[in-house]
């Protein structure tokens, strides 16, 4: 197996886009070859709770909401109230200043 392909990158990014991919094939399956309404939201479900994942390790606010929506939409665990989503608005206000620091470092280094 190569150290650095797409499945086993060490950098997030490369990998969070990876998935998205790997997500927009079950998809595809999941249209061509129909199942019952329960196994489909439960591979949505899945699916969103393992890009959340990557997200938030690639410092991807936007990415993370979406995968966050969507799981909170397929899940019979997570309902949507005003508790969860100042929750989770926190939790984005977080990653999104993890990415920021991220910038100006990267920033720091290349010109220092």
């Amino acid at each position: 197996m190569l150290c650095e392909s797409a499945s086993s990158s060490r950098d997030s990014r490369k990998l969070l886009r990876f998935f998205l991919a790997a997500r927009e094939l079950h998809f595809h399956y999941l249209e061509k070859y129909p199942v019952t309404a329960e196994v489909n939201s439960a591979v949505r479900e899945k699916l969103a709770s393992a890009l959340l994942q990557h997200a938030y390790r690639a410092c991807d606010p936007a990415v993370a909401d979406a995968m966050y929506k969507d799981y909170a939409a397929h899940s019979s665990i997570i309902s949507f109230d005003g508790s969860t989503k100042h929750t989770w608005d926190i939790i984005l206000s977080a990653i999104s200043w993890a990415v920021l620091s991220l910038d100006e470092t990267q920033s720091e280094t290349t010109t220092g």
